[in-house]
């Protein structure tokens, strides 16, 4: 899964995110991006969206992953952020 999180002083943390994805079922590792700045799309009337920081969120496999997506969703109840599953594929 891929999370995109939005961290501002009206929602919580990373800290506290990134421990509720360590107790999902099938959870291997996380590898945590953060955004230093965003650049606006050449021809956009709009800024880019706000994002702090990506969330890529490894799993034992599929299934898992498949299963801790909604939950993942549900978090948006306590962080604002947005979800994503993704598949490696390796290409030799």
């Amino acid at each position: 899964l891929v999370v995109l999180l939005s961290h501002d002083d009206r929602r919580a943390g990373t800290k506290e995110f990134e421990t509720a994805v360590r107790q999902l079922p099938g959870f291997v590792q996380f590898i945590r991006d953060d955004v230093a700045s965003t650049i606006t799309r050449p021809g956009s009337a709009q800024p880019g969206q706000r994002v702090d920081s990506f969330f890529h969120i490894y799993f034992d496999g599929t299934a898992d992953a498949d299963r801790a997506g909604p939950k993942v969703a549900r978090m948006a109840d306590t962080f604002k952020l947005g979800v994503f599953r993704m598949r490696t594929t390796r290409i030799v």
